[in-house]
């Protein structure tokens, strides 16, 4: 499968503000219902799209989805040392320090914990149809982002789709 790159931040503006304006523009119950049973088939076809995360990586929907649970858990249960298996060194953490590999990672998170706010994003977040853009694939509202760089691997024989971490955040110092 070849990697597909798109621009996609005018598009989606496009497509919100049409929705809301389709919406809005819908002057029976009867039209606004037939606007609503619209979006949610369109919802329900994101979700078979095995295709969904393309744009960043060819895993299929349901491995990145996996994957992305499995991160989300480790998250939550501030299992930094699953995490530091999964980012992709150097990793820059707020503010203005750069990790270099897991030992860093490890000691930079030795005084932190998940803030409050930040921790109800992500126990929110179903790790389904996740927001993906050409820069990679979020969950939460920013905590973590994630991107694919398998394709960069010049050996064919070595281009096996991997995700890892790219960006971690949501911390407050104990």
């Amino acid at each position: 499968m070849t990697r597909k790159y798109y621009f996609i931040g005018a598009a989606a503006a496009l497509s919100l503000a049409a929705m809301a304006g389709g919406f809005a523009a819908a002057s029976t119950e009867t039209e606004k219902e037939a606007f609503m049973e619209t979006e949610m088939e369109s919802e329900s076809e994101t979700d078979e799209d095995p295709f969904y995360y393309e744009m960043v990586t060819d895993m299929p929907k349901e491995e990145v989805e996996e994957f992305a649970a499995k991160v989300k858990e480790a998250y939550l249960g501030e299992d930094w040392e699953a995490i530091s298996e999964w980012i992709n060194y150097p990793i820059n953490m707020y503010p203005d320090v750069k990790v270099e590999n897991a030992d860093d990672f490890l000691a930079y998170m030795e005084d932190k914990v998940i803030a409050d706010a930040d921790r109800k994003e992500m126990e929110d977040d179903s790790c389904r149809n996740m927001f993906v853009n050409g820069e990679g694939i979020c969950f939460g509202t920013g905590q973590i982002w994630m991107a694919d760089f398998s394709g960069l691997e010049e050996d064919e024989a070595k281009r096996e789709p991997k995700l890892e971490i790219i960006a971690v955040s949501g911390f407050d110092t104990k």
